[in-house]
Formats: C-alpha cells, structure tokens, sequence
C-alpha cells in the first residue's frame, strides 16, 4: 500500500479538522501529520469498496465497569494503517454509567464509517494520563470488528478480581471490552428497539428476570452477566420488574420513560443493569440500577429512577387470586337515548329489612365499566350476602340523587360466589329500532352473568364472550390465524368462556354461516397487561346503524374485571390490514404457519420461522390452560424451522399452540386433536 499522502484527496484544512475533531490540543505532538494522513487514505481506499445502499455504520460506548478505579478511563480505538495500527480517541474521558452519542462517522473528513465494515480493528481501555492510547493501559483487545447497522462496545468487569465477589454462574468477570455488533431490525416508527443487557459481575445464580410490567409481559429470563437479548415494543412509558429465581424474588423496580424523557420512538435502547447485586461484599461499590441508553447522535446516559414495586397480581410469574364475591356493571345499551345513566343496587339484606338503594355510577357512559364491589354500600360484604335473590338493579337517567323514577327496574336478582357481572343491554323504545334476527326481545334489559374461577395464571387471560348486538343473529369470533372461532353467541345470551395465553391477537366478526366480515378489531391483551385478568369481551352497538336510529357502529368493548374498572374499546383495523389470505400469524420476530395436518391424530409438523437467533420452546395448551405438551426448550438460528408435535396422548379437542422465545415473546395459532 502506497502510504505517502495525497494533497488531491485532503486539504490541510481538511487534516485540521479531522485532527480537532479526533485528538484533543493535549494529544501527543509527536504525532505526525503523516499517519493521519495515511489513515485518511486508508479510509478512501476503503471508501471505494462499499455500496451506496449498505446500512449504516454506527457505534456506540457505554461504561459498565462499577470499580472505583476505572471511573473515569479513556477508550481508544485502533486503525489499521498498513501493517500498523494508529490509535485514535474515542472518549478521553468516561465514567461508569456514562455513554457516548452513536458514532457514525468524523464529518466532513470521514463522513461515514461504512468503509470499516467488517475490518478488525483494536481497542485500548487506558487511564485518562494516556496521550496516545498506548500507554498507561487497562485493557487491550484486537480482532473487533464494526458490523453493518448499529454497533455497541462496552466497558465491562473489574480490574482487581480478587477483592470484589466471585461470579456466581463462574462467569469470568475481569476488565474487558465487550462488543455487539450489526442489529438492522426494521421496526415501526412508533416502536422502541430494546436491547436487554446485564451488565452486574455477581448477579446471582439463578440469573435476572426482567417484567415491563404494563404488558405483563416476561421479557428476560435467567440471564447472566454479559448476557444480552433484543425486543421490540410500543413507545410508551412502562415500568421494569427486576426479579431472581424465576419471579420468586423481587430486586427492585425502575420506570423507564421511552415515550415522556427518551424520546425513544424509532429508536434503539440498550438497557442494561449496572453496579453490584450485593456492595457489601464488593467493597461497598455502587449499588444495583438500571441505565438507558439511546443509540442516536445526541444520546445520553440516563439512570432509571426506581418506583413503587408490583403487587402480588402484577408478578406474571405466578397467578392471581381474584375477589371471591364481585359484582361490576358494564353498560352494553347502544339506544342513543341511554348514553348515559344511572345504576342504583338494592337490597334488603341490611337491617332493617326493607329496600336500601346504594349508587354504583351516576353518570355511566356507553361502551364503559364500573369497578368491581365486593361489599353493599361498605357496610355488608357480598359474600355474606349470596342466593339471596333479594336484590334490585334501577336504571336511571344520569345524574339522579335518588333511585327512581326509572328508565328500567329489575328485581330477583342474584350474586353467587366468583364474578357477576350486571350488564345493561337493549333499547328503551323497541319499534324505533331493528328486529332481532333470531326474535329475542330488545327492550332495556340487564343481563346478570357469573364467572365462578378463583384463579388465572398471570400468563393467561379468561375472557367472556358476549353479543349485545341487538340487530344480530348469531354471531362469532374468529381469532385471526387459528382454525376455530368463538361461536355462536346469539344476543342476551351467557357467552362463552375462553382462556388465551397473554398475546395481542386480530379478531374477525362475522355472521354465524358468513363469510362476510362485519368487523376486524386488535385484541391488544399483552399490550394492555391483561395477565392474570379476567375480562368480558362484548360485541356493541349495531350492524346497520341506519335503521337503528344512526345509533353506533359494531365495537367490541373489553372491561376489565377488576378493582380498577377499567375498560376500554377494541381499535378497529382497516378492510386491507385484515385480508392477509391466511393462516400465518407474526409476532415479535416470530412466524408461525399453519400446522399440517390439522386437525392431527397422532402427530402434527409446526412450521415457524424466526427475525433471528434466539432460544425457543413450543407450548401445547388445552381450553383449562394448562400445558399438556412441551418440547425443549434451545437455542434456534435465523431462519425456517420445523418441529413435531405428539398429539396421540391428547383427548381429542381444541387446543392452543404457542410458540414462546426466552424474552416472553410468544405467538399463537390453534391446533385440533381428532381420534
């Protein structure tokens, strides 16, 4: 390689620039202009080889060395300059928990690190002292290698081993530069990129669980010191359960605001855990946290604030228990003249015995929920109260200080033990509105229903499914790339139970013998933190709203039942978003297609493909939610692959099949058993 250099190709001007962006006034004199110069040409000739239409080449450092000595270093990277190696500054100066901004180039003299790609380069960890990057050095490494797409080298370990806490795992834990290199996941705009690092030298045996805690969702397992794994999820501001010895034991929990402070939208995160899991025995260090880190241009380190820990319910780990007596209201009324009303309970199970009317909502819009009661007015709890039969349900119009007059009145009713719910259905004037295909009565109703579980895995969600569609016949519910439907459910009827592993789903409704679809709605379980929920999923409003005073439009509203009350609408997607043609269903980097044969008898082929590498196991689970067939879990390539299902020990039946990676991402599609 011809090294002398080339004053057609870079200006003086052009080497003072680069040489006050790249080394510092302090840097060594007695670094000539020459090597930069022949480093600058070694840049160009590379230049030459690269496409246009290659990914870009970023890089970013973090510092996750919690030893007090190696904070603050100096990071420095090496070149390769004929059979030579020039080492430049990348940071002079860093601290533990400090990053720098995604590196893609040194403007205007090196635009683009794209012509490194793939070239090895070396790395030197020195202390600040340094004014050339080879002396005063920590730590050396050759052979790293700047991949297309972004590219992340981290500070990591100790210098001193043998005065901080062994590794539990016997993870090797001195100084060193750890690299990742290459992620070009495309993702959507209003996504977040997570890259998932533990970066804590004695994190226990049993390793770190991460739980962003709104989805419900296990994102990390087991995992050990260095160890890394991507996600992709919604921009928002979502909390993270740290946990050890799978769910068993909390060790803290941190806010992570992607949406409020990152600005994180489009964007790729790494977050890792930082300091000691126990500074007592490591030489009172710094404590356990959590750092976010933007890979963008102006990216800065930014420690997560802890917050208030999970309740019991909110550990997907385990199951919840739910209120052994409820009652909650869900107005399901889609005549425009209700709304919104009043609902008044009453009973005659306090002393004195005659009707006492206690408020349950005032002022109920359609489409909404009450919270759960457990009690009569806080006075008499439900559960002493049961098969009673003793109680009145008032209709009225909102705002009313007093029980009546009514819009409807109802009396006999009944709570039983488990889930009951009181569900406002029907019109106040039937001849303004359609006939019910089916001719069940439409006028103003309540329709009392119960759900006797006591429990729900926190991986699982139970729902109710109901139509109060009054101009419907019988409807059903077509879960989006499974084989069977919810079905039928004709208007004012006791639904259907189901029990679902905690995904987001698509749902088709259409006509019981149609194929016509009335309406395509994302069931967004995970995304709403809907494990260990119980939930009614009801069919609203009307299929023709023209006839049905310009009332509204078919909706599926989801309540929640819980203390909380909440309840919110099914989004609605688009004619074109929902004829995909078939039977393949994605999520979270996962593909699984249809399973042939299905139905199967003795064994049935899953065909799934995976966005990249990442350890799997396939779940077999029957309509109870329970697994009755698991295969081992293990580590895939990227790629198409394929597994046997062993179906001859399984009754014949419904059942669920989900494909689940070690981050809790899963995907579902349904399989069934005939003998």
């Amino acid at each position: 390689m011809n090294n002398a250099p080339s004053p057609r190709l870079f200006s003086r001007s052009a080497l003072r620039r680069l040489r006050t962006m790249c080394f510092p006034p302090s840097f060594s004199a007695s670094f000539t202009a020459s090597i930069l110069v022949a480093s600058l040409l070694m840049f160009c000739r590379f230049a030459v080889q690269v496409q246009a239409q290659q990914p870009a080449v970023t890089f970013q450092l973090i510092h996750l060395a919690p030893e007090a000595t190696l904070s603050p270093v100096a990071f420095w990277a090496g070149l390769p300059v004929g059979t030579s190696t020039v080492f430049a500054p990348v940071s002079q100066n860093i601290s533990f928990r400090g990053a720098t901004p995604a590196i893609s180039g040194f403007p205007p003299a090196v635009p683009s690190l794209a012509p490194l790609a793939n070239v090895p380069l070396g790395a030197n960890i020195t202390r600040v002292t340094s004014t050339n990057g080879t002396t005063d050095v920590l730590r050396a490494a050759t052979g790293i290698r700047l991949l297309n797409g972004a590219n992340y080298v981290f500070i990591t370990g100790l210098s001193d081993t043998a005065n901080y806490a062994p590794n539990p795992q016997g993870i090797a834990r001195g100084l060193n530069i750890y690299t990742i290199g290459g992620d070009t996941l495309s993702f959507p705009q209003n996504f977040t990129r997570l890259i998932y690092l533990n970066g804590t030298t004695d994190s226990p045996q049993s390793g770190l669980d991460f739980v962003i805690r709104e989805l419900g969702r296990i994102v990390v397992r087991g995992m050990g010191f260095t160890s890394l794994i991507g996600d992709v999820i919604p921009t928002d501001d979502y909390t993270i359960d740290v946990y050890t010895n799978n769910g068993s034991v909390l060790v803290n929990s941190f806010r992570l605001p992607l949406r409020s402070q990152l600005n994180a939208a489009g964007q790729r995160v790494v977050l890792t855990t930082t300091g000691f899991f126990t500074p007592a025995t490591n030489r009172n260090g710094p404590a356990f946290g959590m750092l976010a880190v933007p890979h963008t241009s102006t990216g800065v380190a930014t420690v997560l604030q802890t917050t208030t820990p999970p309740s019991p319910a909110q550990n997907p780990f385990g199951e919840t228990r739910l209120a052994p007596v409820s009652l909650q209201a869900v107005h399901a009324a889609a005549d425009p003249a209700a709304s919104s009303v009043g609902v008044w309970l009453g009973t005659m199970a306090l002393m004195p015995p005659t009707f006492q009317f206690f408020p349950i909502a005032s002022n109920f819009p359609f489409r909404s929920a009450t919270p759960t009661i457990t009690s009569i007015g806080g006075i008499l709890p439900l559960s002493a109260a049961l098969n009673m039969n003793n109680f009145s349900l008032n209709i009225t119009a909102p705002n009313q200080t007093a029980p009546t007059p009514t819009l409807r009145g109802f009396t006999g009713y009944g709570l039983q033990q488990g889930g009951n719910w009181a569900i406002a259905m029907g019109v106040l004037d039937t001849t303004r509105f359609a006939r019910n295909p089916e001719g069940r009565s439409t006028s103003l109703t309540i329709l009392p229903l119960v759900d006797t579980t006591t429990t729900v895995a926190n991986s699982n969600v139970r729902i109710r499914f109901i139509n109060a569609v009054t101009d419907a016949g019988q409807l059903e519910i077509v879960l989006r790339g499974f084989t069977e439907s919810v079905r039928p459910l004709s208007y004012a009827t006791g639904g259907i139970n189901a029990v679902l592993p905690v995904s987001d789903y698509i749902f088709d409704v259409r006509q019981v013998g149609s194929t016509t679809i009335l309406g395509t709605f994302s069931a967004e379980f995970a995304r709403q933190g809907l494990g260990g929920k119980r939930v009614l999923v009801a069919a609203t409003g009307f299929i023709s709203p023209l006839r049905n005073q310009a009332g509204p439009s078919l909706g599926l509203l989801v309540a929640v039942n819980d203390s909380g009350g909440r309840s919110f609408m099914m989004p609605t997607l688009a004619l074109s978003v929902r004829d995909n043609g078939g039977l393949t269903v994605q999520s979270q980097g996962m593909t699984i297609f249809p399973i042939s044969p299905n139905p199967a008898r003795d064994q049935a082929i899953l065909n799934f493909g995976l966005n990249e590498s990442m350890r799997a196991s396939v779940e077999v689970i029957d309509a109870g939610g329970r697994t009755v067939w698991a295969s081992e879990a293990q580590q895939y390539t990227t790629g198409k692959h394929s597994l046997t299902i062993d179906t001859q020990n399984l009754a014949q039946g419904a059942y669920i099949v989900r494909l689940g990676n070690s981050t809790g991402g899963n995907v579902v599609t349904r399989l069934s058993v005939v003998k």
